[in-house]
């Protein structure tokens, strides 16, 4: 197995982190994220998003966390989901 190296790695794949990608991958960095879940976190809990600038009107979490990671694969390498138990 040939080693692959990343210019930033990102643990966490909530808004926080997928925001995180997206600006990273745009500036040029070979970037790599990594979470034990699906993407979203704690947003997708949210039955109603109407505080978070960019976003009118309102929309859920789950709406709201599929935009962003759409946006955020456009512009990733690599994705790395750890699914433990």
């Amino acid at each position: 197995m040939e080693k692959e190296f990343f210019d930033y790695i990102i643990i966490g794949a909530g808004a926080a982190g997928l925001a995180s990608a997206q600006y990273a991958t745009r500036s040029g960095l070979k970037t790599l994220v990594i979470d034990i879940s699906v993407p979203g976190g704690q947003a997708l809990e949210i039955p109603e998003l109407e505080n978070y600038p960019g976003v009118f009107p309102s929309v859920n979490g789950i709406d709201f966390i599929f935009t962003m990671q759409k946006q955020a694969e456009f512009f990733l390498h690599i994705w790395i989901f750890l699914l433990l138990q």
